[in-house]
């Protein structure tokens, strides 16, 4: 994520706020512009070029909109399809963490120059996201379980309560599980579809990289969850999980492109240069000044510097006590899957 500055008194601020806490300045980020722009008064609107996402008012979303635009919900909430009831005060606060995390993918998304268009304008091929209460009557159309089909995101509602979202984490045997994490692998399925499924060159080298994914998914999952990852997969792939079946490497493995690509923005944004007073420097740690990971750097660039700066927040972190930020090792076969990803969103855009 970049650093963002209030218009009007340049004060930084983060990309979920909706004020300055310096000026009191009202504002909103302006997908288009990737800024945070001045909000106008509601006296003032009907001669404004932008307004406030109608979602504004429900979950506190600080996305702006053209005055003219149809529908009133910005380019992240018109994903939106099914929410669950918002009756009570836990179900408000999940909806809003949900919220919160798509908006910074769809940010993502934008920034890496990916076409992210909503099914209520594009049935066929866009997005459509549900968030469901597994334990509420069910809309017909709907799944209760986490997961992507055709563009369709699921995503259920416990994973945005943090205990129960730990709980399962640690029952799942898993080093990391946010809801981030959650939309960002399951929006790699649904850029599978886009970029490798129909390019049979792109496929070819897919298959090469990551496996035939025309072995039976189904039967894939049943084996993997029978018998659990073979003993070798932290040498050839980012998580258990993605040892399931070339499609599930394919999204975990876009997830931590994700994760990479906004970590060296971060970092890129602050300033970070990084000079280890170590002696041997084997780890590559040393970084003169982290790249802005949109301006065209190759992957290993992007890569070596973003692993150095996990390296060091991972450190900040264990300094207070806390887990690892990044407690992940990238070995050079899952460096390759990564350089894939890198290469087809590259050739895309």
């Amino acid at each position: 994520m970049k650093l963002f500055s209030c218009p009007q008194c340049q004060q930084p601020l983060y990309f979920e706020n909706n004020q300055c806490l310096q000026c009191k300045q009202a504002v909103g980020f302006n997908p288009a512009s990737l800024n945070m722009e001045p909000v106008i008064s509601d006296a003032a609107q009907s001669q404004s070029a932008t307004v406030r996402c109608t979602n504004h008012s429900r979950n506190g979303c600080n996305w702006l909109i053209p005055a003219d635009h149809a529908g009133g919900l910005c380019q992240a909430c018109e994903l939106n399809r099914y929410i669950p009831n918002l009756k009570t005060e836990e179900s408000q606060n999940q909806w809003q963490e949900f919220e919160q995390a798509k908006r910074r993918l769809v940010y993502s998304l934008v920034r890496l120059g990916l076409p992210v268009s909503s099914k209520r304008s594009n049935e066929d091929d866009g997005i459509s996201v549900d968030f469901i209460d597994p334990d509420a009557p069910l809309p017909k159309d709907a799944v209760n379980t986490t997961g992507h089909a055709d563009g369709q995101i699921t995503v259920v509602t416990n994973e945005a309560d943090p205990v129960q979202r730990e709980q399962n984490r640690i029952d799942l045997e898993e080093q990391y599980r946010t809801l981030l994490g959650h939309l960002r692998h399951e929006i790699g399925h649904y850029y599978w579809d886009v970029l490798v499924k129909d390019n049979a060159s792109l496929l070819a080298d897919y298959r090469a990289v990551f496996g035939d994914e025309s072995q039976d998914y189904g039967v894939a999952l049943e084996h993997h969850y029978a018998n659990g990852a073979p003993e070798d997969w932290p040498q050839h792939f980012v998580s258990a999980y993605a040892s399931s079946h070339p499609w599930e490497d394919w999204a975990e493995s876009w997830a931590h492109y994700m994760h990479l690509v906004d970590l060296a923005e971060t970092a890129a944004a602050f300033g970070f240069s990084i000079q280890p007073t170590v002696a041997n420097d084997d780890q590559q740690l040393t970084v003169t000044q982290v790249c802005d990971p949109f301006s065209g750097i190759d992957f290993a660039t992007l890569a070596q510097q973003a692993i150095a700066v996990s390296i060091t927040v991972n450190s900040f972190n264990r300094s207070l006590g806390q887990d690892d930020a990044y407690p992940f090792v990238l070995t050079e076969t899952i460096h390759n899957k990564l350089n894939f990803i890198h290469t087809a969103i590259s050739q895309q855009v």
